[in-house]
């Protein structure tokens, strides 16, 4: 059992807001289930009782003054523990000893945001946003300041894919880089629980395909849908279900949108295919969730959780825009038996993997700069 402090520093904690949020409180429930005594940083805590709370102010005004006043008040908290406990933030923070950025580095995804947009000009104009935004324009300023300078914390990269982002937006080198891939909580996922597609609808006999997403464009729900849709009597028994908002036109008859779901592991447990083929995901958790359960999985290389897949659990593709090479996966991936996960494999995408590994880095970074 480790035992110690940890300063935590984050922003929004309400996991109906998504996967980043849901992760962070796990990990915190992690950290608490080693032995480690966390101190959670945060504007307004959701169901963080595995931490004593900081609550962080953001002020008045506008966004981007609220989100100046957040980070300012982040800065100040970091540095009264400066040297006692180590700190890990989920912001861009200066004085912090790990940065944790859950979502990726910024860059990257204003570039790969951009890049889901179907038409050049839908493109351009997105760039434009980011950059003209003073929101985004102050979260990417005070990335690169963080990350910047010499003295910067140490980042901590859920996937290589955010590794390689941290080497090619900021030239960090291996000393600043640390890969810690995510993890999820398995008791969540009650892998034991039977199978029932009552709920939902949907025959026993269908070949049920899952799809989840908040931002459904940046996920590439758009091109799934059309892919379904297009396998026709090539594969008249597949169904698709899709957790999240509801588009707004007309879907196919073999497509069934079901809003926001409460309890995903319950939908997965039904699936035989999860359909990820984001355009961007820094370590996608819906993935994880299915290679826990043993469902075989679809995403792209610009998904950090492709490091997890061989051609055993699934397929990575290369171009989330052709629905040519989507339709071909599903028809491939379809015929993928679920497999029952192995210790070894299990653990690997545990949270508990996940919050050890980052306590232990906090350790080594605060003895070398302590």
């Amino acid at each position: 059992m480790s035992t110690g402090e940890l300063l935590v520093v984050a922003g929004d904690t309400d996991p109906a807001r998504g996967g980043q949020e849901r992760s962070v409180l796990e990990t915190l429930q992690a950290f608490a289930d080693l032995g480690v005594r966390v101190t959670l940083a945060a504007p307004t805590p959701h169901d963080a009782s595995a931490a004593a709370i900081i609550p962080l102010d953001a002020g008045r005004g506008g966004r981007a003054q609220r989100q100046r006043s957040l980070l300012e008040h982040a800065t100040r908290v970091v540095a009264e523990h400066r040297g006692r406990i180590p700190t890990l933030s989920f912001l861009p923070v200066g004085g912090c000893d790990l940065y944790l950025p859950r979502g990726g580095l910024y860059p990257e995804a204003y570039a790969r945001s951009a890049a889901s947009r179907p038409s050049a000009i839908g493109q351009a104009l997105t760039t434009l946003t980011a950059r003209w935004n003073p929101v985004r324009r102050l979260l990417l300023e005070a990335e690169s300041a963080i990350l910047g300078g010499r003295d910067g914390p140490v980042l901590v990269a859920l996937s290589n894919y955010v590794a390689d982002q941290a080497r090619r937006h900021y030239g960090l080198g291996a000393e600043r880089v640390r890969v810690v891939r995510n993890g999820v909580a398995l008791a969540r996922l009650d892998p034991d629980a039977p199978a029932d597609r009552t709920p939902y609808g949907i025959p026993e006999d269908a070949t049920l395909i899952v799809a989840a997403a908040t931002n459904p464009r940046l996920k590439g729900i758009p091109q799934l849908v059309e892919a379904v849709a297009s396998l026709g009597d090539t594969a008249p028994t597949t169904r698709l279900i899709i957790a999240g908002p509801s588009q707004r036109s007309a879907a196919p008859e073999n497509v069934h949108w079901l809003g926001p779901v409460e309890d995903l592991p319950a939908l997965l447990r039904c699936a035989d295919l999860l359909a990820h083929p984001t355009f961007y995901d820094p370590a996608s958790r819906v993935v994880l969730e299915a290679l826990a359960l043993g469902v075989p999985v679809i995403t792209t290389q610009w998904n950090g959780a492709a490091d997890f897949i061989t051609p055993e659990l699934g397929i990575v593709l290369d171009d989330p825009s052709s629905i040519a090479d989507l339709r071909e996966a599903i028809l491939v991936a379809a015929t993928l038996p679920r497999h029952s996960p192995s210790t070894e494999q299990r653990t690997a995408i545990s949270a508990t993997r996940h919050a050890t590994e980052l306590w232990n880095l906090a350790k080594s970074q605060q003895d070398q700069t302590g």
